[in-house]
């Protein structure tokens, strides 16, 4: 809603306009509070679900370009040596990592309990073989929730984002630093594997050939808002049931045996982890920033026709809500 002005006004204005649609779930989880005259989207993939929720966006408004969340892996300027990350986060660089990457409070509000089920299990694995615990919360989540699981099992690691918080809110209001590009970066490149609920950081250990584990089971039976069933209905992991490119995770008894399992076959899934990443981002993954920067310069030049009238009512609406 935070740009619903400024699209107004360079509307009015007859400045053409663009947006860049954020995340692989964006689509399937909510309506646009305002309309662009263009939209950059990841893949042809995401380009026909824009024109099956927005009917009345024609095919020439939207042009393919990539996405720039995935661009860096290819950037050996970031790489640091294994020895050197995994020892800063006093980790042993001889054995296995395995990431736990955390979703914001609202889409997994039992995050800590998965992380608590993965290291209970761990410690089952004898200690020779027993993989080693990196854990990354969601930028937009710095609550206290998982203190106490921390102090539970210190040997669980934590690589914090470095995003900078414009103020407390959602997505909208923070920003990656160049310094959590890198930070991410070897984070996925030296783990192992990613664990965690439905998360694109599955995507992201995908463009290093690196398997996932989404959890898959409820870790209390009595919350009537919440189930993990409802989750993985939603329209965006259909690609995932189809193409099956993750392990699932049915109960925290067999997460122990499934992360060693993964870890031990990581190549089982490549095939399919590559159809999924193909399937939702543009290649060659490194040119999508020069790609979003020739196609604004391009469009900077357009006019697009102002047949808009139901958008402009749509996006007027907004506005007032915003006043609200």
């Amino acid at each position: 809603l935070h740009a619903v002005p400024a699209m107004l006004a360079a509307r009015a204005r007859g400045v053409p306009t663009a947006t860049f649609i954020y995340s692989w779930d964006n689509l399937p989880k909510g309506r646009m509070p305002v309309r662009a005259d263009f939209y950059l989207v990841w893949s042809d993939f995401m380009k026909a679900e824009l024109l099956s929720y927005y009917p009345d966006v024609t095919a020439d408004r939207v042009r393919i370009v990539g996405t720039p969340q995935f661009e860096s892996y290819a950037d050996s300027g970031l790489e640091e040596s294994r020895t050197t990350f995994l020892q800063r986060l006093n980790l042993d660089p001889k054995k296995s990592v395995v990431c736990f990457s955390g979703d914001d409070p609202g889409c997994s509000p039992y995050d800590p309990e998965y992380l608590r089920d993965l290291a209970r299990s761990l410690r089952s694995v004898p200690e020779s073989i027993r993989p080693q615990i990196v854990f990354r919360r969601s930028p937009v989540d710095w609550s206290g929730r998982y203190d106490d699981v921390l102090r539970e099992y210190p040997e669980i690691a934590v690589s914090d984002p470095k995003w900078q918080r414009v103020s407390d809110g959602d997505w909208s209001q923070i920003l990656p630093t160049r310094e959590d590009v890198g930070l991410l970066v070897n984070l996925v490149r030296h783990s192992d594997l990613v664990v965690n609920l439905g998360s694109t950081m599955a995507m992201d250990f995908a463009a290093f050939e690196k398997p996932a584990i989404y959890v898959a089971y409820n870790p209390v039976s009595n919350d009537p808002h919440w189930s993990v069933e409802d989750v993985y209905r939603r329209p965006h992991f259909g690609s995932v049931h189809e193409l099956q490119p993750v392990y699932w995770a049915r109960s925290r008894e067999n997460l122990a045996d499934l992360v060693m399992h993964a870890l031990n076959q990581p190549g089982e899934k490549s095939e399919a982890r590559q159809k999924w990443l193909h399937r939702h981002v543009l290649q060659p993954m490194a040119g999508a920033s020069r790609r979003a920067a020739d196609t604004l310069r391009q469009l900077a030049l357009e006019r697009p026709s102002r047949s808009t009238e139901p958008e402009d009512r749509e996006s007027e609406m907004a506005v007032g809500a915003t006043r609200r």
